[in-house]
C-alpha cells in the first residue's frame, strides 16, 4: 500500500477562513482588518477611554526675578485635544495625544481580535 497523498494547501487552513489565504500572523490579521466588526469595535473602544487624560500641560509663571509666581498642571483627555485641534489649529501636543490614543486603542483591540480567532487547526 502506498502513503496517501499530502492535503492540498487550500484544505489545510482552518474552516473559518477562505481558501487561498494565508494561516500564518499575515493571514489572520488581514482576516481581522477585514471585518468591520472589528473597526466598529474599535470606534466603540476610542469612545469609552476618549475621557481618559492622556496629556498634562504645566505652565510656570516666574517673575522678573525669576522666582516662580505661579504654577499650574491641565490635564487635557482625548476629546478635549480634539476640540482644541478643530477650534484653534494645530497643535503637536494635542495632535500626538491623539495619536497616542488612537495607537493604544487600535494595538489593544487588534490583539483582543487576534487572541479571540481560531489559529490554523490540523486535522
Amino acid at each position: 500500500m502506498s502513503d496517501p497523498e499530502p492535503a492540498s494547501p487550500a484544505a489545510q487552513t482552518s474552516p473559518a477562513e477562505p481558501p487561498g489565504k494565508a494561516a500564518g500572523w499575515g493571514g489572520r490579521v488581514s482576516a481581522v482588518l477585514c471585518r468591520p466588526a472589528f473597526w466598529i469595535n474599535w470606534g466603540v473602544i476610542l469612545l469609552a477611554t476618549c475621557w481618559i487624560p492622556l496629556l498634562k500641560v504645566r505652565a510656570v509663571m516666574e517673575g522678573p526675578d525669576g522666582k516662580v509666581v505661579s504654577e499650574s498642571v491641565v490635564s487635557y483627555a482625548p476629546w478635549q485635544s480634539l476640540r482644541v485641534l478643530l477650534t484653534t489649529g494645530w497643535s503637536w501636543m494635542h495632535a500626538r495625544s491623539l495619536a497616542m490614543h488612537a495607537g493604544i486603542a487600535f494595538v489593544v483591540a487588534l490583539a483582543v481580535w487576534l487572541m479571540l480567532q481560531p489559529g490554523r487547526r490540523t486535522p
